[in-house]
């Protein structure tokens, strides 16, 4: 009988330490992956830029052809974030702000190529106005009102 006992005892404990060490196994797994996922998939988007009133000006006489843009250094904005000046057409210009709304990637990983706005880090896309095209992100790139002066070929972006 005692050697019975003792039987089912250690298959008890086997059992026991098999269960215990999947449970441990999976939750490790769980909880390794959380982060990533969340990260890839977070629909919690960068924060919005919260205009000040104030204004900066910036030369626009290299950008010869419309859709063509130049990067503004980050001294110059803000919130230290990198700007892109696109000139739209002769005379309209548009300043957006170049932070992957999804997680705050910035130029170079998030960048203008002509025709749209692409983020290398998780693969958002935005159209050439930052409307986003593509997820990851849910919302738009941040713009700032831009008016051109064709006297001095200078734009003034308003922030």
């Amino acid at each position: 009988m005692k050697e019975d006992l003792e039987l089912l005892d250690d298959a008890s404990r086997r059992s026991f330490l098999k269960q215990f060490g999947s449970a441990l196994a999976g939750v490790t797994i769980i909880g390794s992956l959380s982060p990533v996922l969340e990260g890839c998939y977070s629909s919690n988007p960068v924060s919005t830029v919260t205009l000040q009133g104030k204004t900066v000006t910036e030369d626009v006489s290299a950008l010869t052809a419309d859709n063509t843009a130049i990067h503004i250094t980050a001294k110059e904005s803000p919130t230290g974030s990198p700007w892109l000046v696109i000139r739209r057409s002769a005379t309209l210009y548009e300043t957006i702000i170049l932070v992957c709304k999804h997680q705050g990637c910035t130029y170079p990983n998030i960048d203008y190529n002509g025709t749209n706005i692409a983020c290398n880090c998780h693969g958002s896309q935005y159209d050439r106005d930052g409307h986003v095209t593509h997820g990851p992100a849910t919302s738009n790139l941040d713009t700032y009102a831009t008016d051109f002066d064709s006297t001095t070929n200078r734009v003034t972006i308003h922030y």
